[in-house]
């Protein structure tokens, strides 16, 4: 039985194929590493979501009750004449007070008010019929004179008309003391009907609500307004 031989050349051209085989599936292909996640466990990370941006800051409005308040800020109270009380000739002041001397009206007619300065000085009648007050220093000292009556020394309180001074013959109610007058002390006001005195230490002011007429009176003179 005859054997074949293979020869050299023959055994070197298959491992020279073998080796080639190997050669071309053993290289592993490149990869693209940007795109392969560092995360070891093979799964890909969401893209970070950037930080909130912070809110805005916005300059507070003016506040509203700041503005009401200006709105509604009560004007300070006028003055009619020089040195009269804050508000005469106005509605009557809040911390007025009732009269409470009178002298009774005769067969049905009207009460009068009695007051007086604490100095006794300045005394006054307030009716709705007859307003006035009297001055005793100025009868006195003749600072108002009429050459035929003498001196002029009431202020005449008629309903619409600016007061104005004259001549009195008889004593006022207020100086009878029947009843004693109502003595109106410094930084207090009375009221009756719509008649207001207001004392000072610079004199005592009267007027009427309906009208705003009145006048300030004191030693030195009287300023109606």
């Amino acid at each position: 039985m005859s054997h074949k031989r293979f020869g050299f050349g023959a055994v070197a051209a298959v491992l020279a194929i073998s080796l080639s085989g190997c050669s071309s599936t053993g290289t592993a292909a490149p990869t693209d590493q940007a795109s392969v996640s560092p995360n070891s466990t093979g799964t890909t990370s969401p893209a970070p979501t950037p930080p909130a941006k912070p809110a805005q800051e916005t300059e507070a409005p003016a506040s509203s009750s700041h503005k009401t308040a200006e709105r509604t800020m009560t004007p300070a109270p006028t003055v009619p004449v020089e040195g009269a009380y804050p508000g005469a000739g106005g509605p009557r002041p809040a911390h007025a007070k009732p009269a409470t001397a009178f002298f009774k009206g005769e067969y049905g007619g009207e009460d009068t008010a009695l007051i007086i300065t604490p100095s006794g000085n300045i005394g006054c009648d307030l009716s709705p019929d007859f307003s006035g007050c009297g001055v005793d220093s100025w009868m006195e000292s003749g600072l108002y004179m009429d050459p035929r009556e003498g001196s002029l020394w009431w202020v005449y309180f008629d309903e619409g008309k600016k007061p104005t001074v004259g001549h009195r013959g008889d004593a006022p109610l207020y100086m009878w003391n029947t009843p004693k007058p109502q003595v109106v002390n410094y930084g207090e006001a009375i009221y009756y009907k719509n008649d207001v005195c207001a004392s000072e230490q610079n004199g005592l002011t009267c007027w009427d609500t309906k009208t705003g007429r009145g006048a300030l009176l004191n030693k030195s003179g009287y300023k109606a307004f």
